[in-house]
């Protein structure tokens, strides 16, 4: 055990107490800086990496980001992506919530705001056409998007409304793991394959077919 002693400048009454600190093992000396003035309640002591140290409020627990986009209109048919045209962020209806930086998304394609394991979902509520029996949506992902981009197909889900003006929702998720934030992108799919007149529901006011963006730990 090395024993930390500390100079306190400053005057010191014979009645007061002293406080000290011991560093377990010490093998050489350590010059620790403490913050001149105290934390709040629950604050922690935190060091810069120098000997530095400050009250800081403790870290909060959950998931630091996370966002919805949605389709705001219909789209009648197959797409590769999913156009601008039809994508927006949500923000409403009253009381809806994200946090941290938002996705970005250009040509339907969609870039993420840090690096991390990032949980991607797609959920889709069609309405069929006659007959539509087989209508198939898909994430695809690339890890090359600067020099291509290749695609490649992260999931995929299909179902059958049945028939005509009958409406069905289905969700499929993945979870990517964003190395790189530039080439590292994702986009989305519709794939109504038995009849071109299924349509993908939109709206701009609540979540018909939507995706979400959550953030579950750095990488």
């Amino acid at each position: 055990m090395g024993k930390v002693i500390a100079d306190v400048q400053g005057k010191v009454k014979a009645s007061d107490t002293s406080a000290t600190f011991e560093v377990e093992n010490a093998t050489s000396s350590v010059n620790y800086v403490l913050s001149k003035t105290d934390g709040s309640a629950n604050d922690h002591l935190k060091t810069d990496g120098s000997g530095n140290l400050a009250w800081v409020t403790a870290p909060s627990g959950g998931l630091s980001t996370f966002s919805q986009w949605r389709m705001y209109q219909d789209y009648t048919g197959a797409v590769t992506p999913i156009p601008s045209s039809h994508l927006e962020e949500v923000d409403n209806p009253t009381g809806f919530g994200k946090k941290g930086s938002s996705m970005t998304e250009s040509a339907g394609v969609f870039q993420f705001p840090s690096t991390g394991y990032w949980l991607i979902k797609f959920h889709i509520l069609f309405q069929g056409a006659s007959n539509s029996v087989y209508n198939k949506f898909k994430i695809e992902t690339t890890v090359d998007h600067s020099s291509g981009p290749t695609w490649a197909v992260a999931c995929e889900s299909s179902g059958a409304t049945g028939a005509a003006s009958q409406e069905q929702g289905q969700t499929t998720e993945y979870i990517f793991a964003v190395t790189d934030r530039t080439e590292r992108r994702c986009r989305f799919v519709l794939g109504p394959y038995d009849n071109s007149g299924t349509i993908a529901k939109g709206h701009s006011d609540l979540n018909e077919t939507f995706f979400t963006f959550m953030k579950l730990a750095d990488i």
